[in-house]
């Protein structure tokens, strides 16, 4: 079971590996668990969180999240960044079971390949991509949800931003490099706020016309001094 929450609440230092690769019959290359303490002691799980609002696309098998350079989404890129480095530290302390050899640092962290990649997918400046599951049928496993909690199609995040519930699987090892991979399980799509222009301010009501004998004394600057004797 995953232990899902706020990317910022992850604290990166407590993310722990399996000490020795493992192969699947099915698939070509090895890879380490990574898990995350529960809450219950001595307990862990997949780690699961929620990213910021992004906007994002589709190849067959991923989910392309752009990460815009700005000061509300840096921290994402800086907490995928940290989990990378996390990777990179630990792949050099235990290179001689990883990797069959006592390699040295530098040779570690060449071999990684990091999580976002910078100045791909033409305009958009930095892509985080997360694998999309198949079941035994080979069908996507992605689920997109709207504002109201409804299952919708793919086709309705076009344009639009969501956010994601992503776990961190294992670190995958090919012949000659390794990676982190990401799985995205869940989207739910914003639909972007409507801005309301200001309402006009109504036009002035004329004011209604004075009476006649009104205008008739204003204007007639005699009768202003007439003084009445009569008895």
């Amino acid at each position: 079971m995953s232990v899902a929450m706020k990317y910022s609440d992850v604290q990166v230092e407590k993310i722990v590996y399996n000490k020795t690769p493992k192969k699947n019959e099915n698939e070509k290359h090895s890879y380490v668990g990574i898990f995350y303490p529960k809450k219950e002691e001595n307990k862990y799980g997949k780690l699961a969180f929620f990213t910021p609002k992004l906007q994002c696309s589709f190849t067959e098998n991923y989910v392309h999240f752009f990460i815009p350079a700005s000061e509300k989404k840096d921290p994402f890129y800086k907490f995928v960044l940290s989990v990378d480095q996390m990777n990179v530290h630990t792949a050099s302390e235990n290179s001689e079971d990883w990797f069959g050899s006592d390699l040295l640092d530098e040779d570690v962290q060449d071999k990684y390949k990091y999580s976002v990649k910078v100045g791909d997918m033409s305009q958009h400046g930095r892509v985080f991509s997360s694998k999309v599951r198949k079941d035994d049928k080979d069908q996507s496993m992605l689920k997109v949800y709207n504002q109201n909690k409804e299952l919708c199609d793919v086709s309705s995040v076009a344009n639009k931003e969501v956010v994601a519930l992503v776990e961190l699987d294992r670190l995958v090892f090919s012949k000659h490099t390794y990676k982190a991979e990401w799985v995205v399980h869940q989207l739910k799509v914003y639909e972007p706020k409507v801005v309301k222009e200001p309402e006009p301010e109504p036009e002035p009501e004329p004011e209604p016309p004075k009476p006649e004998f009104e205008e008739s004394f204003s204007n007639n600057d005699e009768l202003l001094d007439y003084d009445d004797d009569s008895d």
